[in-house]
């Protein structure tokens, strides 16, 4: 963090580059954020991501040179705190499942994938801990504790081991135990946090969701795909497992989201396979299948795809209530607050397509990723407004949008049908040139953003 001149961005950049050769904690894929203290503050603000290590820097980094910009951020609320460490939840199982159940990529390099494991692990019992002291400790400290209390032999015990040694060597497989071990405490963890941010919840809001099933439509092949997956779970798993369907805002809208349940858990190997076959009939679809397993009332992501801010990595109640309602679940018919975390989504996604609106970039960008974006954009800013009215609309189809776009006295335009139309096509695998609507479109969210 700092005031970087570009010359020093590019300095930066380079020597970052340099260490990720020899350093495998420094992941390739994830970009390098170099902040100045204006976007520290702004982030801070609407990124709960952002929030969680910004606040706790305020506890645990140490200043090794320049003016402490973390000192100065103000205190978080209570509702703020949790959606935060949600939100830090979801991501550090994003890690373990793109790691630990990609065989491809757990093999590739075993140690990182230990390491990974086991600080997984360990941060999740460190959240534990956190909700009950708000005063950070760091996840040595969280894991040697829940040690002490486990049993001796138990996985905690010989993890805690392996950690104190420097991760040289685990009694046992690392992997398979730590993917074994893990869903349980992450839903329980996921529970309590659902609790907490639906005992904070300042205003009453409910919820009307539309979006009739004619409205859904698959192409042959992806039809063919969820059916193949269902007779492998059928068949692999066991006869009992059941494969719903649902949808909701952290997807994109032509997304298909598929949340699998059966009456105990599958282990690692099944797991992984489960994956790799996931991968198989997903190749070459132009949707993403999106597969959760149903671990009591949490739903966890299989094969994560949203990798920067983890958005779909853990699905619950409190943050996505528009993808648990429809879901025939016990826990699906209680009773639904509208929390921080919901709030903090659609500010955070609010803001940054907005933000692209006025950036050239937004021209560029393909037929399908634009229209995805259009009508995503729209889908928010429905279900924003209306809930400032008491009644959140969360519109789950293109047509159901176009519906939603009169809730909110949005201005009417032709160009919606044209533009839902080219939608339709180019998921369909056709060809479709925007042409002339594209900047059309832009100025129309335009409109939409500044009749706020």
């Amino acid at each position: 963090m700092g005031e970087w001149t570009p010359q020093q961005r590019r300095w930066i950049t380079r020597q970052y580059h340099r260490m990720r050769k020899w350093a495998p904690v420094y992941d390739p894929t994830v970009p390098l954020k170099l902040e100045n203290p204006s976007t520290v503050r702004r982030l801070y603000e609407i990124d709960p991501w952002d929030r969680y290590s910004l606040w706790e820097g305020r506890y645990r980094w140490k200043l090794l040179w320049g003016a402490d910009i973390v000192a100065d951020l103000p205190d978080l609320s209570a509702p703020e705190r949790l959606s935060a460490v949600y939100t830090y939840v979801k991501w550090w199982w994003m890690v373990v499942a793109h790691t630990a159940l990609d065989a491809a990529r757990a093999a590739a390099d075993p140690y990182f994938t230990g390491s990974i494991c086991a600080k997984a692990a360990a941060e999740f019992l460190r959240i534990e801990f956190l909700r009950h002291g708000w005063h950070p400790i760091s996840r040595d400290e969280a894991l040697s504790l829940a040690a002490s209390r486990s049993e001796p032999g138990s996985f905690l015990r010989r993890l805690n081991e392996y950690v104190q040694s420097g991760y040289s060597a685990f009694d046992g497989d690392l992997v398979r135990e730590t993917v074994d071990y893990l869903p349980r405490r992450v839903s329980s963890l996921c529970s309590r946090l659902t609790v907490d941010l639906e005992s904070c919840v300042s205003r009453p809001v409910s919820i009307e969701i539309d979006g009739a099933p004619s409205e859904h439509f698959h192409t042959d092949a992806e039809s063919t795909a969820v059916n193949r997956l269902r007779e492998y779970l059928q068949k692999e798993w066991e006869d009992s497992v059941q494969v719903f369907e649902t949808v909701g805002m952290a997807f994109v809208m032509d997304e298909i989201v598929l949340v699998i349940r059966g009456s105990k858990l599958p282990g690692y190997d099944r797991l992984l396979a489960f994956n790799r076959f996931r991968d198989s009939v997903g190749n070459g679809l132009r949707r993403n299948l999106a597969c959760f397993l149903n671990v009591d009332d949490t739903l966890l992501q299989l094969h994560p795809a949203d990798r920067n801010q983890a958005w779909q990595a853990i699905l619950t109640r409190a943050a996505n209530p528009e993808t648990v309602l429809p879901l025939p679940f016990p826990q699906a018919a209680q009773a639904i607050g509208w929390s921080q975390a919901v709030e903090d989504f659609l500010r955070l996604e609010i803001t940054l397509f907005e933000e692209a609106l006025d950036s050239p970039a937004v021209y560029k960008a393909n037929a399908l990723d634009f229209l995805r974006m259009f009508w995503k954009y729209l889908q928010m800013v429905i279900v924003a407004r209306t809930s400032a009215q008491g009644r959140a609309l969360f519109p789950q189809t293109v047509d159901a949008v176009r519906r939603g776009t009169c809730r909110i006295r949005a201005p009417q335009s032709d160009l919606l049908p044209e533009l839902a139309s080219a939608y339709f096509a180019l998921l369909a695998g056709k060809s479709r040139d925007l042409g002339w609507m594209q900047p059309a479109a832009v100025e129309y969210l335009k409109e939409v953003r500044s009749a706020a």
